[in-house]
């Protein structure tokens, strides 16, 4: 383990955590606000997509995988 490792793992310990991955099953299911009230909101592969997919998706990203 190195230091970042240690840096990272302090970070996100105790916090709630949503892990977004690109899949045609988030759409039309309104999570977007679930999803932002997050404490960190992790991606993985985001792109920037229409404004209209943003009720399904949310608008915010902490870690970019």
């Amino acid at each position: 383990m190195n230091i970042w490792d240690n840096y990272f793992s302090e970070w996100i310990k105790n916090k709630r955590v949503a892990l977004v991955g690109p899949g045609e099953s988030t759409m039309g299911k309104k999570q977007g606000k679930f999803i932002d009230d997050h404490d960190i909101v992790a991606r993985i592969r985001s792109f920037d997509y229409p404004d209209k997919w943003k009720e399904d998706l949310g608008t915010r990203t902490d870690i970019l995988y």
